[in-house]
């Protein structure tokens, strides 16, 4: 779920108990509770999805490649050689246009090849810091 959904659910939550107490007032405090205890996941989902596109970035120097992104609820870093990576692809929606960003999905050759997609960096970042894979 993307981070405008989680927040859409996690809005729409709080009317939805409060109709749900007004409908049935004997089970009040089992429908609070039983809110609250939804609100939390999601609303963790969303700090850890906030966290990750804040911390997600690339760094080149000389033969070595830093990627540190967020997938899932997982924070993962890679550092390898320059020469693994295999293919770059940037992906730029119509929003995204508006904004100057852009999302880089990243191909690594190891054992098996491995994909790390990036989300929201700057376009022309990107442009400046892949200009010699291109």
């Amino acid at each position: 779920v993307s981070n405008h959904k989680q927040l859409i659910l996690f809005v729409a939550m709080i009317p939805a108990v409060k109709f749900g107490c007004r409908m049935l007032p004997q089970i009040e405090d089992v429908i609070s509770f039983f809110g609250m205890m939804i609100e939390i996941p999601i609303l963790w989902k969303l700090a850890i999805q906030i966290a990750g596109l804040v911390t997600t970035g690339v760094s080149i120097t000389d033969e070595h490649i830093c990627v540190r992104y967020c997938k899932g609820m997982q924070f993962h870093t890679i550092i390898t050689n320059t020469d693994c990576l295999v293919k770059i692809e940037v992906q730029q929606h119509l929003w995204q246009r508006w904004f100057g960003t852009c999302h880089v999905i990243l191909y690594f050759q190891a054992e098996m090849t491995k994909k790390c997609k990036l989300l929201t960096l700057n376009y022309q970042d990107v442009q400046e810091l892949f200009s010699e894979f291109l």
